[in-house]
């Protein structure tokens, strides 16, 4: 049974890369009746899950991939993406940061919290100082 799981999987994955979501998540979902012990499947559900508009389950399969694997930084990522999608800048952040607690240099990480940090302000304790609240120095 764990060998059709797997077996599955690789099909769903060749489904996925020919862009045959609607396909893949029929054999995912085959998968995971099969196996529920793998984040990597819930994993791929959710990513493919993702490219459906109509698919409100990605969230669910995300949380649950990190529940089986949360060492894995691609699992917190995949939601990361997910929320920023959502405009959920905030919640998208938390998840690539935890990545990074994985994979400190994980550069799909690393590229999304650069995304969500373009356009901002930064403030911090020299933005704060930077504008004298008494005028400026005189020697």
């Amino acid at each position: 049974m764990l060998k059709k799981a797997d077996t599955k999987f690789r099909q769903a994955k060749t489904l996925y890369s020919q862009g045959r979501f609607e396909d893949a998540i029929i054999l995912l979902e085959e998968v995971i009746r099969l196996n529920r012990l793998k984040g990597a499947y819930f994993l791929l559900l959710a990513l493919t899950e993702m490219k459906i508009p109509s698919s409100a389950e990605a969230e669910e399969h995300f949380l649950k991939a990190i529940e089986l694997e949360p060492w894995n930084p691609e699992c917190y990522i995949g939601l990361g993406v997910l929320y920023k999608q959502e405009g959920m800048n905030l919640k998208a952040t938390k998840q690539f940061q935890k990545a990074l607690e994985y994979d400190g240099e994980h550069e799909g990480a690393l590229r999304e919290l650069e995304s969500l940090n373009v356009g901002q302000k930064k403030t911090g304790l020299k933005g704060l100082f930077s504008t004298s609240l008494f005028g400026s120095k005189k020697k």
